[in-house]
């Protein structure tokens, strides 16, 4: 989860910066960072099932109870826990950077195509509009 993280956050800098080969190099090995995680998850629940204990949170925390009595993983699961509520967090957080440049993009390349279905402009009253792009303003001769 610690290498996730830092992942994330680099992902982040890369996103902020605009940086290609970055975000490229950052994808590859979230790829694998995530292949890693889908694994360990796969051993937890194997080892909760070897040992009679359900796949679920309740079964971990049981399972840990029964192999940890005097509590000492304890604070290494809480702070894998807090890691993970931060990662998800940060991966919201590059997401809808990624979402408002695309959104961005988009409405530039409506504006730009005239398709007057995606583009859209703001009114006086700052009300988007669909692109007014060649409405008649003023006839006279």
């Amino acid at each position: 989860m610690t290498e996730l993280e830092a992942q994330l956050e680099r992902e982040y800098d890369a996103l902020a910066k605009q940086d290609v080969a970055a975000l490229d190099e950052s994808a590859d090995v979230r790829a694998w960072q995530l292949t890693r995680l889908i694994q360990l998850e796969r051993e937890r629940q194997h080892a909760c099932a070897t040992y009679g204990y359900p796949a679920d949170i309740r079964g971990l925390a049981a399972l840990l109870d029964w192999c940890d009595p005097t509590r000492k993983l304890i604070d290494h699961y809480q702070d894998r826990v807090a890691r993970a509520i931060r990662c998800r967090d940060y991966n919201s957080r590059n997401a809808a950077l990624v979402n408002a440049r695309m959104g961005r993009i988009e409405s530039m390349l409506g504006a730009l195509s005239a398709d007057s279905a995606s583009a859209r402009v703001y009114g006086r009253d700052g009300a988007t509009r669909a692109n007014s792009s060649g409405r008649l303003l003023n006839a006279e001769a």
